[in-house]
């Protein structure tokens, strides 16, 4: 195949990739709280209880009430309101709040907190509830008072939910006992056809009397499994334990720390080197394999040497928060620099212990994209 071609079907390849993984959510800085009047006294109380739900949401942390600088911001939460109104819904009265994005990013920053971007994982969910003789599993249509308490706590934590359309494809892979007996390999294999990487099963039951509801949660992210229960009488209850313990988790691995360094380019751009890479294919599953990374918003070929491929990485974090998320996945493992630069670039820097040898392999080193702010990696196919 004449070399133009190669190029431009990599290029047309690679391209065609979007982070299916992530979804764009917005109003992270903005809620609706109950009021029972417009009075100035419920109005300072639902600002306050609006400015602790934001801090929850933008940081991914659950429990703000030891940090000082929080604490102190909480007293005085006016000062970060940046408009408000009130609105009618029904027969309740609602005030729609509106935080100032910058203000509430430097509370966090100086309270070392994380920062949770727009870009956010989206979670599909397979819930199995039992009650008494009724089992059922939830979908995008059936159970319409499980799926809108769900979605009220996803939107209060700011993680976007999907629900499987179990038709004749999704129920022909997974049953009921799969759901609620935690058979995992078959949940994944009819979850491939959804966006995202992130699943969470839940196995709900409901016991009576003063046992009431209790639910076991699973969340399949990154490779990783991670389990935790929630019980109550109360399913509203029972049921944002489970969005709580989903976005945790989940900001976990995806927030960002406030004051992380971007030293590595304008704009947070990493350039990651990627050997044993064989074909077009390879090219292809490397650059998809970052582009959906959470914390990356772009992932471009920069060279082709050999069997190699320096990438550059528009990275919404630092350097560090890049290699976390890239060592959480089985895509890619850490290399040598020294092992791992192609033959060309080994030949070009010689032998030498003089000075000249050792800046002229600097600088071609430089122009290779080997250097310090460079990662390397080796694909895994």
């Amino acid at each position: 195949m004449p070399k133009s071609i190669y190029w431009i079907l990599v290029l047309m390849l690679v391209s065609s990739f979007s982070a299916t993984a992530k979804e764009r959510v917005s109003g992270l800085y903005r809620v609706e709280i109950d009021v029972t009047d417009e009075g100035a006294s419920s109005r300072s109380e639902a600002i306050r209880k609006g400015l602790s739900e934001v801090i929850t949401r933008v940081s991914g942390k659950a429990n703000i009430s030891g940090y000082v600088k929080i604490h102190e911001a909480l007293k005085t939460p006016s000062s970060h309101v940046r408009q408000f109104l009130y609105k009618r819904k029904g027969e309740k009265t609602v005030i729609e709040i509106r935080y100032n994005r910058a203000s509430v990013n430097k509370l966090l920053a100086d309270s070392k907190l994380s920062i949770w971007n727009e870009s956010r994982p989206v979670t599909l969910v397979w819930l199995a509830i039992q009650d008494g003789g009724k089992r059922v599993i939830i979908n995008s249509t059936n159970q319409e008072g499980f799926r809108a308490l769900l979605k009220t706590n996803a939107t209060r934590r700011g993680t976007p939910l999907l629900f499987p359309l179990m038709d004749l494809q999704d129920s022909g892979k997974v049953k009921f006992s799969d759901v609620s007996g935690g058979f995992f390999e078959s949940i994944k294999e009819a979850s491939k056809r959804y966006p995202g990487d992130s699943i969470l099963v839940g196995s709900m039951r409901w016991y009576g009397g003063s046992s009431g509801w209790k639910v076991n949660w699973t969340l399949l992210s990154n490779g990783q499994r991670k389990s935790w229960t929630s019980s109550g009488k109360q399913k509203a209850v029972v049921l944002a334990a489970g969005i709580d313990g989903n976005a945790n988790l989940l900001a976990k691995s995806f927030a960002h720390s406030s004051t992380a360094s971007t030293t590595t380019g304008s704009g947070g751009n990493i350039l990651i080197s990627v050997s044993n890479i064989n074909s077009l294919a390879d090219y292809a599953n490397v650059t998809k394999y970052l582009s959906k990374l959470e914390i990356v918003s772009a992932a471009n070929i920069v060279k082709l040497s050999g069997k190699e491929a320096l990438f550059s990485v528009k990275s919404q974090g630092g350097k560090e928060q890049l290699e976390q998320q890239i060592d959480q996945g089985s895509v890619l493992s850490t290399a040598n620099a020294s092992e791992d630069s192609s033959d060309e670039v080994k030949s070009d820097t010689g032998n030498g212990n003089n000075d000249e040898n050792k800046q002229g392999g600097e600088n071609r080193d430089q122009q290779a994209g080997v250097d310090a702010n460079t990662l390397y990696y080796r694909y895994k196919p």
